[in-house]
């Protein structure tokens, strides 16, 4: 698997990740339309998606995992319920 050359600042190690008072904080804000929040929750938990999809097992190109991780969390941070902790 080859890595993309020109990785965003957000998708790079280091990116700090939430603390628990964030994910809440952010995820009330994400469920009442803030896209800042949507796209913080995103960036934060990016590296987390990366992660994971440098380990799949599969024919599609790292960048289209990377792709596909992004827009999975994308759509998951809008339905983040953080009064659960889960998605609902």
């Amino acid at each position: 698997m080859k890595e993309p050359r020109n990785l965003p600042l957000w998708c790079k190690p280091g990116v700090k990740r939430l603390t628990r008072e964030e994910e809440v904080s952010l995820g009330q804000r994400a469920r009442e339309g803030h896209e800042a929040a949507v796209s913080e929750l995103v960036e934060r938990n990016l590296p987390l998606a990366i992660s994971m999809a440098r380990r799949a097992k599969s024919s599609l190109d790292i960048e289209d995992l990377y792709q596909a991780a992004a827009l999975g969390l994308f759509t998951a941070a809008k339905y983040f319920d953080p009064n659960r902790g889960s998605f609902g």
